[in-house]
């Protein structure tokens, strides 16, 4: 109660008692309009019985209005045992979001879900470190909350231009450096993916081809095969410029046609990669060009029903001069040799040739073809540093290991929502916000690959 001077002073009219010494009889002791469920219902009574007074109090403090109102006994006790309060805002608009969500979890139903203490609300109320209110409640603080705490004092303006001169000059450093080592900025990319792309159309046309596919994908395959081999056997300066001359480097572009859709069947971000799908479809087409536009490897899938005759079917050489044209190779500086690497296509002819190259005359090179009633089904040029690719798997492991972590983050990011649902914890609005823009960017990402 507050004296003639202002001052307030804590009152006892007989009704309060220790927690631990109440007996059943005096448990409906007090005033029936601010008593908890519990306490109507001659139920033991806690601390957190105060807590659901407290909350009818604050609330009549903030609205100027009870939160139920009745002349009934029997009805006064039905609307706190089941009745949910109205929202304080409902009745002023200016309330602060924080104390009505304090004010609200004192007048829980269940005293579980009550705070544990007067401290807690005293601390979850504004005035104080949002932060260590939000954690007194039990509470999860939200982005606006986190804005919120802290110091608001700023670095000292010298401080300040110091750093972002730091950050300035580091980037320019960066950016530099980074010209000067990084392969794609080495590699002589004369070209853009649109025109590589256009050109691996009209190659795959000129080997016999011509079809229009009805799907068709590129993009750029790395491989640290060519610069372990320049470490390993020709580290000095002069080794690293051979990247300039885009033979057999870490940056192929590759490129695939199908006659039907090209669906790929491990990976989670649902876009086609050079070797997914799979390659043993009939139909298919695969180019690999080295950054200036020089063919580096060609794969075709011959269609499933054979189209001549048996007459017509005998082996025939197709005309090996094209591939080494379109592959920049002088013809002359190889010789042929035996074949050794298998072709994955159905064959009737194969060739290869041993040779050097003009721009790297002391790497030895080797060329492999083979052909299909005279048509080209697979071409390859072959550097020291090539290896012969690793057996497949029936599943992409890797693949299946995200999923089982994706899928295992999601149920626990689910229960632990409904957890912070049914405490009444989190920030709901922030996490439809952010839900929204996930969703949006999903969806622009997905409109971008399809």
């Amino acid at each position: 109660m507050i004296d003639g001077r202002g001052k307030a002073r804590v009152t006892d009219f007989g009704v309060a008692v220790v927690a631990k010494e109440l007996l059943g009889r005096e448990a409906a002791s007090g005033t029936l309009a601010y008593m908890a469920p519990e306490q109507l219902k001659g139920k033991e009574v806690t601390q957190k019985s105060d807590i659901y007074s407290l909350g009818l109090m604050l609330y009549e403090l903030f609205t100027g209005k009870p939160v139920y109102s009745s002349d009934n006994l029997h009805d006064l006790m039905k609307l706190h045992e089941s009745s949910t309060p109205t929202s304080p805002s409902s009745h002023i608009s200016n309330i602060d979001p924080l104390v009505e969500k304090v004010i609200l979890r004192c007048l829980e139903k269940d005293p579980k879900d009550r705070p544990a203490s007067a401290i807690q609300v005293a601390a979850a109320l504004p005035g104080g470190d949002p932060l260590a209110a939000a954690r007194a409640a039990g509470e999860t603080p939200s982005p606006a909350m986190v804005a919120a705490s802290g110091e608001k004092t700023g670095l000292r303006p010298v401080i300040g231009v110091a750093c972002m001169a730091a950050i300035v000059i580091g980037t320019i450093i960066t950016a530099y450096l980074h010209r000067r080592v990084d392969v794609i900025e080495r590699a002589p990319f004369e070209n853009s993916p649109e025109i590589l792309a256009r050109k691996a159309r009209d190659i795959t046309a000129q080997l016999g081809y011509p079809e229009r596919p009805f799907d068709n994908a590129y993009g750029l395959l790395h491989d640290n095969s060519f610069l372990h081999y320049i470490e390993e056997n020709d580290p000095s300066r002069d080794g690293w410029e051979r990247i300039r001359f885009g033979r057999g480097q870490s940056i192929i572009f590759w490129y695939r046609e199908s006659p039907y859709l090209l669906a790929p069947l491990f990976r989670s971000n649902w876009s086609v990669t050079e070797s997914d799908p799979p390659r043993d479809k009939y139909g298919l087409v695969n180019v690999y060009l080295d950054p200036t536009g020089r063919l580096e490897g060609f794969l075709a899938r011959p269609p499933a029903i054979e189209t001549q005759t048996s007459a017509e079917a005998s082996p025939k050489e197709p005309n090996w001069k094209v591939l080494f044209q379109l592959a920049g190779l002088e013809m002359s500086r190889f010789v042929p040799t035996d074949s050794e690497w298998i072709p994955i296509s159905a064959f009737d002819t194969r060739a290869a040739w041993n040779g050097t190259l003009s721009e790297m005359e002391d790497i030895p090179v080797r060329v492999e073809a083979a052909g299909y009633r005279g048509k080209v089904v697979t071409f390859r040029v072959y550097y020291p540093w090539t290896k012969p690719p690793t057996p497949a798997i029936r599943w992409d492991w890797n693949w299946l290991v995200q999923q089982a972590l994706f899928a295992l983050v999601a149920l626990g990011a689910a229960l632990l929502a409904r957890h912070n649902y049914k405490q009444r914890k989190g920030d709901r609005r922030g996490a439809a916000r952010l839900a929204s823009f996930i969703f949006v960017t999903a969806m622009a990402h997905w409109r971008r690959i399809c």
